[in-house]
This record gives structure tokens, sequence and C-alpha cells, in this order.
């Protein structure tokens, strides 16, 4: 059996509510929201995000050899700062609202201890890590181009802890993704 799989980080309770009032006010304001096909996972930061089918066995391995390789992983700080836009360039018209997250070493180690695992396991490699919350994704640009005027200048500077990992796992892709600490 093929599975999709995801290594995140989610943010606490708290900021979790304030991206749900975010998208609340995006709605309520200008009637825009994720598509359902992405509300399948709450906010997080993406560290390995996988839309490619791997076998189980290789999913298996992949935690078990970053169970090992992160053991001794000990909880630390992220910072968001500020809102950003992204537009894809292959799909002009898909734009993303998102939570800026200052990269720090933890981040990048993770990332870097993530990715050699994948590689070594299916030599899928990974592209460049931006971290990031996604607040909203659209397929309007010029709404979204304004939107990210209109909230540019708020000053979205929180804190969280991240006390672990968690792993993702999504059978088929209508199903919500099941997600466990690893």
């Amino acid at each position: 059996m093929e599975i999709s799989f995801a290594l995140v980080l989610f943010p606490d309770k708290a900021l979790l509510e304030n991206i749900n009032e975010l998208r609340k006010d995006l709605y309520n304001k200008y009637g825009i929201r994720n598509p359902a096909k992405y509300n399948k996972v709450p906010p997080h930061i993406s560290l390995i995000f996988k839309d490619s089918k791997i076998s189980e066995s290789d999913f298996l391995l992949i935690r078990r050899q970053l169970k090992r390789n992160l053991s001794y992983f000990k909880p630390f700080k992220i910072k968001v700062n500020g809102i950003g836009l992204f537009v894809e360039h292959s799909r002009s018209r898909t734009g993303y609202l998102y939570l800026k997250i200052r990269n720090s070493k933890e981040l990048e180690m993770l990332f870097k201890i993530a990715s050699d695992v994948v590689k070594e396991t299916t030599g899928i490699m990974q592209g460049v890590f931006v971290p990031h919350i996604t607040i909203v994704r659209s397929n309007d640009n010029r709404k979204i181009q304004h939107i990210a005027k209109e909230y540019r200048d708020i000053k979205f500077v929180k804190e969280f802890l991240v006390e672990g990992l968690f792993v993702g796992t999504q059978d088929n892709p209508t199903d919500k993704w099941k997600f466990t600490y690893l």
C-alpha cells in the first residue's frame, strides 16, 4: 500500500486561535477561504510534505530513522514575524497569505535531518525550506494581493514553544490527514 506523508510542527493553541480568527476575518470581509481540500490539515509548519506516494515500508523506515536521529530533540521557541504573500508562478492565479516564520538554526537542523532521511530512504529530494504557516490560499490572485496590501502593516508578532514533531499520513487524497507525535 502507498501513502502520502508529512512531518510538521503545530503552533500552540493560542496561535491556532489567532489564525482561525484571521481566517474568519478574511471570510467575513472578502468572502475568501481555503478550498476544502486544504482544510484537511490544521495550520502548521511543514518540514516535509509529500503529495507523492511512498510505500508503507519506506514510511515506517523513515519514521524509525527520524525517531532515532531526533532522539536528542529539545523544545525550542519559534517566532512569527508578520504576514506575507506568495504567488505561484506555475499557476499565476494562485496566491497564499501566510505567517512569516523567522528561520532559526533549530528549524534548519530539523529540516536537514528530515530531508536527508527522506532522500536516503526514497531518493526524493526536498525543495527549498521556507518556514511559514499558511493563513489562506486563493485562486483569485488580484484579490489576495489586495488583501496582502491591507494586512502587511499588521504587526503580527508571536512566539510559541515547539515541544515535538508530528508525522502525518494520508491513505487517500480525499481523506483527512492523521497525525501522531513522533
